[in-house]
């Protein structure tokens, strides 16, 4: 019989993609607020290109950008890094299924968990802002090789 069913968070309970794309809106607003048209989609491809789906050392990928765009005036790299874990979390998209679907196990007294690595700060937002706790709560370990206070022990 099955007690729990835990899930990763990205791709798989969250359109990431979809989540990327939001973020890469308001990433430009922000920075680039005259950047529009062909220009605008050419440094969203290359965010996309070299993003490794976020899967990178934001700093190190910071810097990438900064270089092959020329930006002379940019922020810190460092500060650019912190803009991403501080505000990707707001960007979230939840697959349709992923609420109900968790509802339907919580209803059979299947206890449900989410494991997602990175930051504990962003992984803790993105769960918050998620809204999939609507959904019957259940158990979260967030943070990876950076995970602090913020990450909650799973316990059955």
């Amino acid at each position: 019989m099955i007690k729990a069913v835990f899930f990763d968070f990205d791709e798989t309970l969250q359109d990431r993609t979809a989540a990327f794309e939001r973020y890469m809106d308001g990433f430009f607003a922000r920075f680039f607020p005259g950047v529009t048209g062909e220009e605008l989609e050419e440094k969203k491809q290359q965010m996309r290109q070299s993003g490794n789906g976020g899967y990178v050392d934001r700093v190190e990928w910071y810097k990438g950008l900064i270089a092959l765009w020329h930006w002379t005036d940019a922020p810190a790299a460092e500060a650019l890094a912190e803009h991403y874990d501080r505000t990707f979390g707001d960007c979230c998209v939840i697959f349709p299924d992923a609420g109900p679907m968790l509802q339907a196990l919580r209803k059979k007294g299947i206890v449900t968990g989410v494991i997602t690595n990175g930051p504990s700060y962003l992984q803790n937002h993105k769960m918050d802002e998620s809204g999939l706790s609507l959904f019957g709560g259940g158990q979260r370990r967030c943070g990876g090789s950076q995970a602090g206070s913020g990450a909650v022990p799973l316990r059955l």
